[in-house]
């Protein structure tokens, strides 16, 4: 139990998948206490920069992708997410979020560094109030023609919210304001889309207002930038990470505004990445210019390569099993069927990106409809496509190197009738590129659907069910597939025959991995009594856990200690308002998100998938 605990039991199972024994471990980075004597804080490194280690993380994993670059032009990065943890944090710092100026080869200690403002609480609060993810709501948006006048309140917000600053106080700003927004588009009317549910309009003209926004802080941030700096776009890479970069309308905006040589953002942009960027971060401290890295591509995750023992586990439901070939393929896919397609290592971070997805017909609208349906999701969800990188200018405008499905274009207007299962309303789509080199064979499967239909380009959506995380195993794709009564699927190059799949007793997704986060109460329990003997309560423990320094100076197994700290955060709420009302929401969300978290992995069926 002690080795689950810390973590140490983890790590060394997750070293062992790809042959690497614990104890060959020289330093262990990241989360304190694993590796016990091998420990190293690395965030030490830049302890000079006034600015959260979370975000220099985020900074180092886009701005240190590919060290050529690096070398060879100046990068502007920018960390903007929702806000840091304070796992590694050794202060309380001027803002919570982070910005980093890289000049051709320069040495770590003349990095620039600086703060940014980061719109992502926006979408946070958006979702709290309306209940749907935020890529959802940014679907939404772009789905509905609904559009209301409030651009009064655009501007109060530029004016107003602290996008630089504490991510605590952002929190309330922005909850805040989101209401003042909803009240003010029901108040100044919308342009209808019938096609929507009233409440559906609504949320969609507000999430065009938040995108505005959004895009302008955006803007923001990049012309300080290059003031400050006496930045030329035209020979600089923008570099981009934290989950707002998952936003592909802003990135694509601003790559299109200001003409950035090219855009550095990894596919774990999220906070998947930190591990990354923990370990470039610390390299690059270490090895200075000399320092080489070039990220290999997203095709780095687990592998299930037993075909034969994976089958074993549903004897009665496989008809046939015979190497695929890409006339199969190509063939099921012009049959309108969706194919769920399995192949080779799982991608890194939260985009299926061709290696666990479904894959489906983009001529066909009636695709779209089959995919949402399947996912049980909603009936204007969006479908992205997935396109030879050679083939990108002839079918969208503007056309870059999207390998991540992080930017979005838009489909030429001679081509969009081609295509109808993949263009938004305003003919946009969020655009994974594909060369031969990154996947031979999805390269070659969509060669051989483009030589059979004069397109080039498939639909592409994760595989998984409403509330599952994405597929990872053969397993647990076979159970998509006789849950949902498909008739076959490719799975590591396989083509598999189903039968008999209303026999078929599981109506819900594999249960997941849960055994190395798995909590015995009873240890729990003894933990909490030695750690807070007095027993303050969670908003006492919450402002301890938030503020490092309070960390640092305040021991509560101490009850003196205890009691003091107890007084000083009552003086601190007391003084201000906005702060109590900040930790009291942080404490409302951490514990619904815990949750949901809980009751995804028992029955695993809400969401949105």
């Amino acid at each position: 139990m002690a080795d689950e605990v810390s973590g140490d039991g983890l790590v060394a199972s997750l070293l062992a998948s790809v042959g690497v024994d614990v104890g060959d471990v020289v330093e262990f980075w990241g989360t304190p206490g694993i590796g016990g004597d091998r420990y190293v804080d690395v965030s030490g490194d830049y302890a000079d920069v006034d600015l959260p280690p979370h975000s220099l993380a985020h900074i180092f994993s886009c701005a240190l992708l590919d060290t050529e670059v690096t070398r060879s032009m100046p990068v502007l990065a920018m960390a903007v997410d929702g806000g840091p943890d304070s796992v590694l944090a050794r202060a309380d710092y001027r803002s919570s979020f982070a910005g980093a100026y890289f000049s051709p080869g320069q040495s770590p200690d003349k990095v620039s560094w600086f703060s940014v403002g980061s719109p992502a609480r926006l979408f946070t609060a958006a979702r709290h109030r309306f209940g749907l993810r935020e890529g959802t709501l940014m679907a939404l948006a772009s789905a509905a023609s609904c559009d209301a006048d409030v651009g009064g309140l655009r501007d109060e917000a530029l004016r107003e919210l602290s996008f630089s600053g504490r991510a605590a106080t952002l929190l309330v700003e922005c909850e805040r304001f989101v209401g003042r927004l909803h009240d003010a588009v029901v108040e100044a009317g919308w342009v209808p889309d019938h096609r929507f549910t009233p409440e559906e309009q609504v949320m969609s003209a507000v999430m065009k207002e938040i995108q505005r926004i959004s895009l302008a802080v955006m803007e923001r941030n990049i012309d300080e930038a290059c003031d400050r700096f006496g930045i030329d776009p035209g020979v600089t890479a923008l570099a981009l990470a934290g989950g707002f970069a998952l936003n592909c309308p802003t990135n694509s905006a601003l790559m299109d505004r200001y003409g950035f040589a090219r855009l550095l953002t990894p596919p774990c942009v999220d906070d998947s990445g930190q591990s990354l960027g923990i370990a470039l971060g610390a390299f690059f401290r270490r090895c200075g210019t000399d320092f080489s890295f070039r990220f290999p591509g997203a095709y780095v995750g687990h592998e299930d390569v037993d075909v034969t023992a994976a089958l074993a586990g549903f004897e009665g439901f496989i008809a046939e099993v015979r190497p695929a070939s890409v006339a199969d393929v190509v063939a099921d896919l012009r049959s309108g069927a969706a194919v769920v397609w399995l192949d080779g290592r799982a991608e890194l971070g939260p985009r299926a990106l061709g290696h666990r997805s479904i894959l489906a017909d983009p001529t066909r609208l009636a695709s779209k409809d089959e995919l949402n349906r399947l996912k049980q999701r909603q009936w204007w969800r969006p479908v992205a496509p997935i396109i030879r990188e050679e083939d990108h200018a002839d079918w969208f405008e503007n056309p870059r190197p999207s390998p991540y499905m992080l930017e979005t274009f838009t489909v030429r207007g001679d081509r969009e009738h081609l295509v109808p299962a993949i263009a938004h309303l305003d003919r946009s789509a969020r655009v994974q590129t594909l060369t031969a080199r990154q996947d031979p064979v999805l390269h070659q499967i969509l060669t051989g659907f483009a030589e059979a239909t004069g397109v080039p380009l498939l639909c592409n959506t994760s595989l998984n069910d409403k509330g599952e995380p994405i597929i990872d195993t053969i397993p647990q794709a076979i159970n998509f597939c006789l849950r949902k009564n498909l008739p076959f699927a490719y799975l590591n190059q396989h083509r598999i025959t189903f039968t008999n799949a209303a026999r078929y007793q599981s109506t819900q997704p594999l249960p997941r991995t849960t055994k190395p986060f798995e909590r015995d109460p009873a240890h729990i329990t003894k933990l909490a009594e030695q750690l807070n003997p007095t027993g303050l309560d969670d908003l006492y423990l919450h402002v301890w856990l938030r503020y490092p320094l309070l960390r640092r100076k305040f021991d509560l197994t101490n009850p003196r200690n205890a009691t003091i700290l107890k007084k000083t955060i009552d003086t601190w709420l007391a003084k201000d308002p906005q702060l109590d009302e900040g930790i009291r929401l942080w404490i409302k969300r951490a514990t619904g998100a815990t949750d949901a978290m809980a009751g995804e992995l028992a029955t695993p069926t809400g969401g949105e998938g």
